[in-house]
């Protein structure tokens, strides 16, 4: 392969009591090699640059501006997850046990569409509020080191690693 990949990824995990500057952070964190290789990368984040004003943590719902209105979120995000994205990359480190109810539908979506999911949390023995039986079936794979997530999504894409 020429190292560019049709894959495409959608950065899935919680939003909800981070800053806009961790949302991001946490996403890029794994999105920066999967772009780097060519792979094509969505997030939740993208577009909502005007977030970057709130101070303290991003609450759940009820944003005025139009690019993170409800509406919106739950548009896009299940036009992504349902029409565009091969895989869900799901990242639950440090929130086992604070279920995202937006991520939880995420994955909902992804399972009833056939979009693989690899969730990735701090320690895959500990699942915490994700070791519910309808998370455990709807995710592909359990990770907790991002590096394994990476390479598997590399691997999938046929980008030589």
């Amino acid at each position: 392969m020429d190292g560019k990949s049709t894959t495409t990824v959608y950065m899935c995990g919680p939003i909800a009591g981070l800053t806009y500057e961790d949302a991001v952070a946490r996403r890029s964190e794994i999105a920066g090699p999967l772009m780097e290789a060519g792979v094509r990368v969505l997030t939740p984040m993208r577009g909502k640059h005007r977030l970057t004003h709130l101070k303290g943590p991003l609450p759940s719902h009820g944003y005025k501006m139009p690019e993170a209105s409800d509406r919106f979120i739950i548009h896009r995000d299940f036009w992504d997850v349902t029409k565009r994205a091969d895989i869900i990359i799901a990242d639950f480190r440090g929130f086992e046990d604070d279920a995202s109810i937006g991520s939880v539908f995420e994955l909902a979506w992804a399972y009833a569409f056939h979009v693989y999911v690899i969730m990735l949390v701090n320690d895959k023995n500990h699942l915490g509020k994700y070791g519910h039986a309808f998370v455990k079936e709807a995710v592909g794979i359990v990770f907790d080191r991002k590096e394994d997530v990476i390479e598997l999504v590399l691997r999938y894409s046929g980008v030589e690693i």
